[in-house]
């Protein structure tokens, strides 16, 4: 027998993810087609604090003429170093942790949540005070923090 506290189990199926800012990190990140053709890395994000932590946004990253003054920014939000030329792979995205401004649009019938063009920031711009940096806020080392829960 599996015993299972639903209480505890973050439902990120209900509701679209209502406009605003985000903090997230990057969970998944995939190189594949554009329906274009051009090239794209399609990022699974997850929001990772307030109300609605635990729920997830999608957004595709492409690598096209037109797209390319949105990868600047999403570049800068990343911190990649953005001096001459670079390869850009998925593998860079994972595990990184930005802020995005969210609006719902309809699409098909459905609403969802949609990063728009210039819906990127640096995470580091949000941190609080005396934090050196957006991943130390989510994945520090454990028990540097005075307020943090000790599971034990």
């Amino acid at each position: 027998m599996v015993r299972i506290n639903w209480d505890s189990i973050v439902d990120t199926t209900t509701a679209v993810l209502p406009d605003g800012d985000y903090m997230v990190k990057v969970v998944d990140a995939e190189e594949k087609p554009a329906s274009t053709g051009s090239e794209m890395i399609s990022l699974k994000l997850q929001v990772q604090h307030g109300p609605h932590a635990g729920k997830w946004v999608w957004d595709n990253v492409v690598f096209s003429g037109k797209a390319l003054p949105r990868l600047r920014i999403i570049g800068k939000a990343f911190g990649f170093n953005m001096a001459g030329e670079a390869d850009i792979t998925a593998q860079m995205f994972l595990g990184k942790v930005v802020m995005i401004t969210t609006k719902q649009e309809t699409y098909g019938g459905k609403t969802r949540a949609k990063v728009p063009f210039d819906g990127y920031a640096p995470a580091t711009d949000y941190c609080p005070a005396g934090q050196k940096s957006a991943s130390e806020v989510f994945d520090g080392p454990r028990g540097q923090n005075e307020n943090e829960d000790i599971p034990f």
